[in-house]
């Protein structure tokens, strides 16, 4: 199979990891009370939804990296400015499709199989260094809708090259992607403000917390979770020989602080009895 002829400055891992995430209970309008008889079964913020159909296309959600570009003979960025984007950060999950400049909460995903020729044909010009994959004569195309309409911003058209590499058109210049699987290896990513934080849980694996704008950081192993609040809340507890670090994941929506932002759960971190508040959803996860 035939890749980009555009070189590569920045690599990757290479390895597709990637999970779905059920949190319907925060989304999911008010019900009538139960009985106490059949309480009804309540979802679990982290566990997975179950096995999903097969694609009839490549899946080209999760997280991705700039790593080059090719510019078409009309394009609206220069060499330099497209240069500032390698390295950066394309997030496309279910509950999120954010890049640097643009967020779109709950986006919708359309995947189709093209011709490759007609699907070249779509744009005025071509980077004549740029190819795509030979195989069946077909390319796999995922447009990306925010709010009903398409959404303009880097990554609203990704274009399939194998499973760990893409493509994606923007202001007539065309980037070369690949998959972030660390990023995708991710489980859970909450976020706040003043001062700044994130925390990512990879089950079973560690807890990482980084705080005070990024000065300060704390991993641990990650201790059995505990569920509360019939499925709606779920906690871990990791104490270590310097740190007593608490994650509390609520299926509450909440909006960030700042941006404004919409996200499916709430956020509660305590590091040795210091608490940080804030919002976050499953992952794939990225900064």
């Amino acid at each position: 199979m035939n890749r980009t002829r555009v070189p590569r400055r920045v690599s990757a891992p290479g390895v597709t990891f990637g999970l779905v995430f059920l949190l319907a209970a925060a989304c999911a309008p008010d019900a009538e009370p139960a009985s106490r008889e059949s309480p009804p079964e309540a979802p679990d913020l982290l566990l997975p939804s179950g096995p999903a159909p097969a694609p009839t296309v490549a899946d080209l959600t999760g997280v991705w990296i700039v790593t080059d570009h090719a510019l078409a003979p009309v394009a609206a960025m220069s060499e330099e400015d497209a240069a500032e984007w390698h390295g950066r950060v394309l997030r496309l999950v279910d509950w999120e499709a954010q890049v640097p400049g643009a967020r779109c909460a709950e986006p919708e995903y359309e995947s189709v199989s093209e011709p490759t020729g007609e699907f070249i044909r779509r744009f005025e010009s071509w980077p004549s260094d740029l190819l795509l994959p030979a195989g069946s004569g077909r390319v796999d195309v995922m447009s990306v809708r925010c709010e009903g309409s398409p959404w303009a911003a880097p990554g609203g058209t990704m274009i399939g090259v194998d499973s760990d590499h893409a493509l994606t058109v923007w202001d007539g210049v065309f980037f070369t992607l690949e998959r972030d699987a660390a990023a995708e290896a991710v489980d859970f990513l909450g976020r706040g403000n003043e001062p700044g934080w994130i925390v990512e849980v990879i089950e079973g694996r560690q807890i990482h917390f980084e705080y005070d704008y990024g000065e300060s950081e704390v991993h641990t192993p990650v201790p059995e979770r505990s569920t509360e609040a019939e499925g709606r809340a779920v906690e871990y507890h990791a104490v270590t020989e310097s740190a007593d670090l608490r994650v509390r994941i609520e299926a509450e929506p909440c909006t960030d602080d700042m941006s404004g932002f919409p996200f499916p759960a709430t956020v509660r971190v305590t590091l040795d009895g210091r608490t940080f508040r804030g919002c976050g959803g499953p992952a794939p996860g990225g900064r």
